[in-house]
């Protein structure tokens, strides 16, 4: 399962009117009428810490945006849309995993610690 994606941020300027177009997995994922025929082998909720040092990943990257679709009267263009999601779980990943191996402008990545 994927987190729910809080606090989508986009800054426009103040005379632009435009939509965005986005559907988070969440959204997606919610619309399926039998959650059990979904096959997803190796997706785990990253809420559960436990779950995610059982897993065979070495690593958890965070990306910091995502692409959306902004629909303007005379345009489609695609902006980066920002999630205030990642500042929680980075928060979290930082105080149970220690700081990230790697972070930049667009991700941040951990090394998750395995259980003794």
């Amino acid at each position: 399962m994927y987190p729910n994606l809080r606090g989508a941020r986009y800054k426009a300027s103040p005379n632009e009117r435009f939509a965005v177009g986005m559907m988070s997995v969440n959204v997606i994922l919610d619309r399926v009428a039998n959650p059990q025929k979904l096959l997803f082998r190796n997706m785990i909720n990253i809420d559960d810490v436990s779950a995610i040092r059982r897993s065979r990943s070495d690593f958890i990257v965070l990306h910091k945006f995502v692409m959306a679709l902004k629909i303007m009267p005379d345009r489609m263009d695609t902006i980066p849309v920002y999630y205030d999601s990642v500042v929680h779980f980075a928060d979290h990943f930082r105080r149970v995993f220690g700081p990230p191996v790697f972070e930049d402008s667009q991700i941040v990545c951990f090394r998750i610690t395995k259980p003794e």
